[in-house]
């Protein structure tokens, strides 16, 4: 399959042979990333840690760490956040699939890496809130910061270091000091 001169689905590009690089699919196109940092990865494991914890401790859902959101079709978009949180809807259950998903997390949380653009990074966050996911974090470890994304999108909130980052309407009773966000 020549992937670099036509556009491929979802279905595709699961099919692809995995390689040391990271990818995700935009618009029916392989873009690759280089692996993150041991930076990232300690606060994805922590932030992911304390909601797991938040989540687990009320029956709420789920907590997944870089899985597969197929958030457009035709073409196709796959995209990883780095947390994504699966609530639990009442008389649904929200089973996990063997693929991507295309049921829309209620919070997908991205944590900026080195070489990642602002402008890109901030681009994926509105990705999110275009397919339908309510609440998103974005992450700054260079600035410190979480820029909070909510469903109509328009609403944004940057977070500083003092500051507390709650789930809101998404996740009640969840927060977290930014700054403790960054201390791993």
């Amino acid at each position: 399959m020549d992937v670099a001169t036509r556009l491929l689905t979802a279905e595709e590009f699961a099919e692809l042979p995995e390689d040391e690089w990271v990818s995700e699919l935009v618009r029916g196109r392989v873009v690759d990333m280089p692996p993150p940092g041991m930076g990232h990865g300690a606060i994805q494991l922590d932030l992911g840690a304390r909601l797991l914890e938040h989540v687990k401790a009320r029956g709420l859902g789920r907590v997944i760490v870089g899985s597969g959101v197929i958030l457009e079709r035709a073409p196709d978009t796959v995209r990883a956040p780095d947390i994504s949180l699966f609530l639990r809807r009442e008389g649904e259950v929200r089973r996990l699939s063997a693929g991507y998903s295309e049921d829309m997390p209620d919070l997908a949380v991205e944590i900026a890496s080195p070489s990642d653009s602002r402008p890109a990074v901030r681009r994926k966050a509105e990705s999110y809130i275009a397919a339908g996911i309510a609440l998103v974090w974005l992450i700054d470890p260079r600035a410190r910061t979480v820029l909070v994304y909510d469903a109509d999108g328009d609403d944004t909130r940057l977070l500083r270091e003092g500051e507390v980052l709650d789930g809101g309407d998404v996740l009640p009773g969840f927060a977290i000091p930014v700054a403790d966000v960054f201390a791993v």
